[in-house]
């Protein structure tokens, strides 16, 4: 491969992957509104459906399957079915977060370093 070509597909790379965190903090920030306390007003849940289509265009599967998984799991809770507890929903919320570090270079991150911080 030609010196300018390894540049310019370094330079691409960065780009998809300076992208892909922009994508990752909408989508952090916008999941606020699953979690208890916060307010899930129109324009939340607006943010919320804007993030999830830039992951779609930008997310590789790994995040996908992750954030789906969250997602169905938030659909069963709204529906007081049962199937899924609130300690579930908080394990497949790291796990959507603990993705999106992976694939943005924190190849070491697990779930037992992500911490949930509640005010009273």
């Amino acid at each position: 491969m030609k010196k300018s070509n390894l540049k310019s597909q370094i330079s691409n790379e960065d780009k998809v992957l300076e992208k892909r965190r922009e994508v990752y903090e909408e989508i952090v920030s916008s999941l606020k509104i699953f979690i208890s306390g916060h307010a899930a007003t129109e324009e939340h849940k607006n943010d919320f459906h804007a993030a999830c289509s830039k992951a779609w265009l930008w997310a590789p599967d790994p995040v996908l399957v992750a954030l789906n998984k969250f997602l169905d799991a938030q659909i069963l809770l709204a529906k007081k079915t049962g199937e899924v507890d609130q300690v579930t929903a908080k394990q497949l919320y790291e796990n959507v977060v603990v993705a999106m570090r992976k694939d943005v270079g924190f190849s070491t991150t697990s779930e037992e370093k992500f911490r949930f911080v509640t005010f009273n």
